[in-house]
């Protein structure tokens, strides 16, 4: 699993290894096609969820600012980081 998560590959926001019931590693891991192939042909075993045309524009998500302008405040794993060398950082 160490050598998989430091390939150069999408995860998304980060990722998340999940034990299966036989005691086997998975990660989700966003690729293209031949990204699935070519981590087969390493000997990972590639299960596609969902497969998007590359060229086709993703939906957007929501419409509007659910932060209200900085009114309500942000929530989750990140953090902020703050920079006094690097302004707007």
């Amino acid at each position: 699993m160490k050598e998989l998560l430091l390939m150069p590959l999408d995860f998304g926001c980060r990722p998340v290894v999940t034990e299966e019931p036989d005691g086997t590693l998975s990660v989700g891991v966003f690729v293209t096609e031949g990204q699935a192939e070519s981590l087969r042909n390493e000997g990972y075993e590639v299960s596609i969820r969902e497969m998007r045309a590359e060229n086709k524009p993703r939906p957007e998500v929501g419409e509007g600012d659910r932060f209200q302008g900085g009114r309500i405040p942000l929530e989750g794993l990140g953090v902020k980081v703050h920079d006094e060398e690097e302004p707007g950082a």
